[in-house]
């Protein structure tokens, strides 16, 4: 859930011992919009990671059906997005860019999902061509999506 005016009030006071008022938090809300341009959009690596899948169904709709992959594709979605909780919760990937992280995040559940034998060769095949254009997508980035995807392996 969001957090009040009322909870930042609570949590400095409890945390750095500074009695904050409603104004303050309101100047310093301020402060912050205008020091960052009113450039307020961010995407999480969870939004990176379903537009891909949403792509890739939208662009295989035919072949998806033929293959009846609908389900394997949902497997793949949610171990992925186990994942990428799992990432939220570790600071330092908050260097890397969060369609990075979405991309490895996706190799590292077709891998474990692979290796788990929960798909037919087909759709392990169709599937892994879908990887493999992410990974052809952002073809500068290959080093820190290995990187990343190490980093996440490990967790």
């Amino acid at each position: 859930r969001p957090f009040t005016i009322a909870d930042v009030i609570s949590l400095c006071n409890t945390t750095v011992h500074i009695e904050y008022t409603e104004n303050d938090v309101f100047k310093k809300e301020k402060e912050i919009i205008n020091t960052l341009q009113f450039n307020l959009m961010c995407f999480s690596s969870y939004d990176f990671m379903k537009t891909f899948i949403c792509d890739f169904k939208a662009n295989n709709a035919e072949r998806i059906e033929l293959m009846n992959a609908e389900k394997s594709i949902q497997l793949l979605e949610t171990k992925c997005t186990e994942i990428l909780k799992v990432s939220l919760m570790q600071v330092h990937f908050y260097n890397y860019d969060r369609s990075l992280i979405a991309i490895a995040a996706l190799i590292v559940s077709f891998d474990l999902l692979c290796t788990e034998k929960k798909f037919t060769k087909s759709i392990s095949y169709f599937l892994h061509f879908f990887i493999n254009s992410l990974i052809k997508l952002s073809e500068d980035s290959k080093e820190t999506i290995i990187k990343i995807y190490t980093e996440l392996k490990e967790r």
